[in-house]
C-alpha cells in the first residue's frame, strides 16, 4: 500500500525527472526514509517492516499520509541540498525547517481536497485518508 500512494502521489506532483526506487525493510528509529541523490536524479523511498511508533496506530490513513510525506521530501530535495551546502544553518535546523514545511503541505492538500468534495484517480489516496 505504500507503494501505491507514493506512485499516486508521484503522479500528483508531476515527478517525471526522477528515477525512483522502493524498498523495505527494519531501521533504526524511524518508519521510513526517503535518500535522494540530486546530482543524478534518483531516489530510493523505504518503508519500514517493522512498525515502532507506541503513538500511531498502524493504519491505512496512517501508511497513506507516511508516503505522502516521504514523496514531500522527494519535491524539496533540490531546496535542501542547496540548504545542504550553507555551512551557516545545522542539520538539526535545516530538519526541523523541512520538516515544518512538509507538515504545512500535507495540511493544506488534505484542507483543499476536503473542501472540495472531489476525487479523482490523483487525489484518491489522500481523499481516503481524509474521509476516514
Amino acid at each position: 500500500m505504500f507503494i501505491t500512494c507514493a506512485k499516486e502521489f508521484i503522479r500528483m506532483f508531476g515527478i517525471t525527472d526522477w528515477q525512483i526506487t522502493f524498498q523495505q525493510h527494519k531501521f533504526d528509529g524511524t518508519n521510513a526514509k526517503t535518500l535522494t541523490d540530486l546530482q543524478a536524479r534518483k531516489a530510493c523511498l523505504t518503508f519500514t517492516t517493522e512498525w515502532k511508533d507506541e503513538w500511531v496506530d498502524l493504519s491505512d490513513n496512517t501508511i497513506r499520509l507516511l508516503a505522502l510525506h516521504e514523496v514531500i521530501h522527494l519535491v524539496l530535495a533540490p531546496l535542501s541540498d542547496l540548504l545542504g551546502e550553507d555551512r551557516k544553518i545545522s542539520d538539526d535546523e535545516k530538519i526541523i525547517a523541512e520538516h515544518g514545511i512538509i507538515q504545512r503541505l500535507i495540511a493544506g492538500i488534505l484542507v483543499s481536497k476536503d473542501e472540495s468534495g472531489s476525487q479523482n484517480d490523483q487525489t484518491i489516496c489522500v481523499k481516503s485518508a481524509v474521509m476516514q
